[in-house]
């Protein structure tokens, strides 16, 4: 069980066009800078079969404190140049800052949705329902249903400044709370979504809830083996900010 642990959970989509210099950046300078801040555990990437947002990336950490720690905050006051050049590019960006409220099954599935509750002001921030419990045990009877969890935003963090955000074409959208649904195929992610979507609608019409599309897992790196993070996209293999 990981209830109380912390969750960087982000979403995006592109500027077409950049997808390789994205990937390239992520996976050998962002995510290694990222999981060289003590508290980080693991980082995974995902992509949708098609939809949007097209790119999700999820951080687990020691705890939530870890996003106000000095050593996390230095990272956003001082991005990298690449890091500078990559933000322009996002669309549609989602960044929460949550905690690990339920987590149901054990395991990491290959493909993954989502459904968020999306609060407009922080007055029309949403609790999560009752019986969420109930609802992955449920879904965990399926053999192909591998982990259900709900993260719950930290308002606290989330008020907290993000310098990078100033790089980014778009204000950052913040989710209340997340339930992240990983299996072991595409078609029982997209089952088990959707049909949870639409009973929560059905419940609590008052929420504003956006339901993702389907992802797969592109790769997870831990932080004990996470490399020394590229100075840039030129290919030199030297540590980078």
């Amino acid at each position: 069980m990981t209830t109380g642990r912390g969750v960087m959970a982000v979403w995006n989509d592109l500027e077409p066009g950049h997808e390789p210099a994205f990937e390239s950046w992520y996976r050998r300078q962002h995510v290694p800078e990222r999981l060289g801040v003590p508290g980080f555990q693991e980082a995974r990437r995902y992509a949708a079969l098609q939809g949007s947002p097209r790119y999700c990336a999820f951080y687990w950490l020691d705890s939530i404190a870890v996003l106000a720690s000095p050593a996390y905050r230095s990272r956003l006051a001082n991005p990298t140049a690449w890091t500078r050049r990559m933000m322009p590019r996002f669309r549609n960006m989602a960044r929460t800052p949550c905690v690990v409220a339920i987590d149901k099954g054990a395991g990491c599935g290959g493909a993954m949705s989502w459904i968020a509750a999306i609060g407009r002001t922080e007055a029309q921030s949403a609790a999560p329902p009752d019986g969420l419990g109930e609802m992955f045990d449920a879904c965990l009877r399926d053999p192909a249903c591998v982990r259900l969890q709900l993260w719950t935003c930290d308002r606290s963090v989330a008020s907290l400044d993000n310098p990078e955000a100033r790089f980014r074409a778009n204000h950052d959208v913040l989710a209340d709370w997340i339930v992240c649904i990983e299996t072991a195929d595409e078609h029982s992610a997209a089952e088990h979504a959707g049909a949870m979507a639409a009973r929560l609608r059905s419940e609590a019409p008052q929420l504003n809830l956006r339901a993702a599309p389907v992802y797969r897992l592109l790769w997870r790196m831990q932080a004990t083996e996470a490399p020394a993070p590229c100075a840039d996209e030129d290919g030199a293999v030297t540590a980078g900010a």
